[in-house]
C-alpha cells in the first residue's frame, strides 16, 4: 500500500495548552503561522472571507475506532469514530471552516480555531459557498437535546445566525427571538428542526429564511419553508410532531414557545 507524508506548512498558535480547555463551539481566536518555504502559497488568498483549516493532531490516540462523545454524552453508547467529530482516529486530522480576519507577511489570524496550541497545519483551502455549503444535509447529533444544555444549544443557533446573516445581522432582536424560539422547541418540544417532515411558517422573506436554511435546512425549494399570515405576536409557525407550536414574543421581548 501506498505510504503517505505530510509535511506542516505551519502551526496553530491558540490560547488551548490541551484539548480538553476547548469549547465545543468553536474554539476561539487564532493565529496561524506559516513556514518560510510555503508563504508564498498566501499569494491571493485575502479574496476568501472564510477559510478551510487543516491541522494534524499530534497528542490524540491513533489506535481508537469506537469513543464516547465525552464533552456531550459521557454516558452514550459508543460509536464509531468516522461518525464523530473526536479527534482520536487513525489519522488524526482536523478540519474547521474559519473567517479569516488578516492575512500577514507570515501568517493567518482567523476568527477562531478549535485547535490545541502547536497543531501542525497540513493544509488551507479556501471555502467556496457553493461548492461546500449543503443546506439540505443532515445529521444524527445536531441539535440534539439529549447531548446539549439549553445554553449550548443557544450558542450553537447563535453561530449559526452568524454564519448565515453575519455577526451584526445575526444580533438584531428578531433573530434573538428566533434563536431563543428555535432552542425552546428543541429542548422543551423534542422538535427535530431538520427532520424532512418539520415545515417552518414565516410572514415575511427576511433575515429569518437564512437562519432556517443553516440551523433547519429549511427552503422554499425542499418546500420545508413557505410565507403565510401570523399573528404580529408569532414569530414564526413550526410544524411538527403533527402539531403545530407558535414562537411568540410579548411586548416585554419573552420568547415562548405555544401549542396549538
Amino acid at each position: 500500500m501506498t505510504q503517505v507524508h505530510l509535511q506542516p506548512i505551519g502551526v496553530a498558535r491558540t490560547p488551548f495548552s490541551e484539548p480538553r480547555g476547548i469549547p465545543r463551539q468553536g474554539g476561539g481566536p487564532a493565529r496561524i503561522e506559516v513556514f518560510p518555504p510555503f508563504r508564498p502559497a498566501l499569494l491571493g488568498l485575502e479574496r476568501c472571507s472564510h477559510l478551510w483549516i487543516i491541522g494534524f493532531f499530534h497528542t490524540a490516540q491513533r489506535d481508537v475506532l469506537q469513543a464516547r462523545p465525552r464533552k456531550t454524552s459521557p454516558d452514550a453508547p459508543a460509536r464509531g469514530v468516522f461518525g464523530m467529530r473526536a479527534p482520536v482516529r487513525p489519522n488524526p486530522l482536523g478540519l474547521t471552516c474559519a473567517r479569516l480576519l488578516e492575512v500577514q507577511s507570515d501568517a493567518l489570524v482567523v476568527d477562531r480555531l478549535d485547535f490545541q496550541d502547536q497543531t501542525p497545519i497540513v493544509d488551507i483551502k479556501p471555502y467556496s459557498p457553493g461548492w461546500d455549503l449543503v443546506p439540505s444535509a443532515t445529521s444524527a447529533h445536531r441539535y440534539d437535546p439529549s447531548r446539549y444544555a439549553r445554553s449550548d444549544l443557544l450558542e450553537a443557533l447563535a453561530r449559526d445566525a452568524e454564519h448565515a446573516l453575519g455577526a451584526e445581522r445575526a444580533n438584531t432582536a428578531l433573530i434573538r427571538s428566533m434563536i431563543d424560539g428555535l432552542a425552546a422547541l428543541v429542548a422543551d418540544q423534542d422538535v427535530d428542526l431538520r427532520r424532512p417532515d418539520t415545515r417552518f411558517v414565516l410572514p415575511f422573506p427576511d433575515g429569518r429564511v437564512d437562519l432556517l436554511l443553516c440551523a433547519a435546512g429549511a427552503t422554499f425549494g425542499n418546500e420545508r419553508l413557505e410565507l403565510g399570515s401570523l399573528p404580529d405576536d408569532s414569530v414564526i409557525h413550526v410544524h411538527a410532531h403533527g402539531g403545530l407550536f407558535r414562537v411568540v414574543v410579548s411586548a416585554s421581548f419573552e420568547t415562548r414557545v405555544l401549542r396549538v
